[in-house]
């Protein structure tokens, strides 16, 4: 019988080769040397508003094309094989393999709002092999993993066996934590497309909850990242909004902290 995934997909009816044929099947026939995408399924969110121009081809991933109106350039998905979840971090990882000529990529999830034109992020680490935030409120995947269930964000019995065979590998305490709603990338670093790879095989085999592998397979390749000046919810580039499903406090809430920043906190990010 097959394993059934904590996203209702079951495992059997694929394998990883399957991934790997889904992101390059995705490639888009042309870019430029810098590209920036997003993925987005649903009515999880709505498509982000690019502040400004900006040089990099941009792309969106999504089963809802009929919503993604220019400059960004749709890409049809079909999630249904992999879930809604999976597909996008499968995409996520697969930076290298969807844009193979690219020299490097910026991802972003679709809920962020743009505070410049997306080529500062580009131009600031230009010379960057794997740039990103460090995570605003933890430093180790195991406090990661217990505000993952305690907000059933995935199956704690995924989440917990994959904790402890990391640190049965000998993961450091604390092992450094991410936030991965930004990732910018050298497509020509080989060290940065094992990572893609390896990121993308441990969500395959393990817990859809990518904060927490990220940390291992970036300590497993010996690949240390930069990290982006800032907090990802407060910097100068980007910060995420509400999600489209989320309560109209909450929305609110995100809305006045965003609006604050902006007129006051904005004004100290160098």
């Amino acid at each position: 019988m097959s394993e059934r995934r904590s996203d209702g997909v079951k495992s059997g009816s694929h394998d990883f080769r399957d991934v790997l044929d889904l992101a390059s099947r995705l490639a888009p026939l042309k870019y430029s040397d810098e590209v920036v995408y997003s993925v987005l399924f649903g009515e999880y969110d709505s498509p982000p508003r690019l502040s400004g121009s900006t040089k990099a081809d941009c792309f969106m991933f999504t089963d809802r094309p009929d919503k993604i109106c220019l400059p960004w350039r749709a890409v049809y998905v079909d999630p249904s094989s992999f879930g809604f979840r999976r597909t996008g971090r499968y995409l996520k990882c697969l930076s290298h393999i969807i844009f193979p000529d690219a020299r490097v990529s910026v991802y972003f999830d679709a809920s962020f709002l743009m505070l410049r034109s997306l080529d500062d992020i580009l131009s600031d680490h230009e010379d960057t092999n794997f740039a990103l935030f460090r995570h605003p409120q933890r430093d180790d995947i195991e406090t990661e993993a217990v505000a993952c269930k305690r907000a059933l964000k995935d199956d704690n019995t995924t989440i917990d066996a994959q904790v402890f065979r990391y640190r049965s590998k000998g993961l450091p305490t604390p092992s450094s934590c991410y936030a991965t709603g930004v990732l910018v990338r050298n497509h020509k670093n080989e060290s940065v497309r094992r990572v893609n790879m390896a990121w993308c095989f441990e969500i395959y085999t393990g817990s859809v909850r990518d904060q927490i592998s990220l940390p291992y397979v970036l300590w497993s390749e010996n690949l240390t990242p930069d990290e982006i000046k800032g907090n990802i919810y407060y910097n100068r580039y980007l910060v995420p909004g509400s999600h489209a499903g989320d309560s109209w406090w909450a929305r609110l809430r995100r809305q006045a902290g965003i609006l604050v920043f902006r007129l006051f906190g904005s004004r100290t990010e160098k």
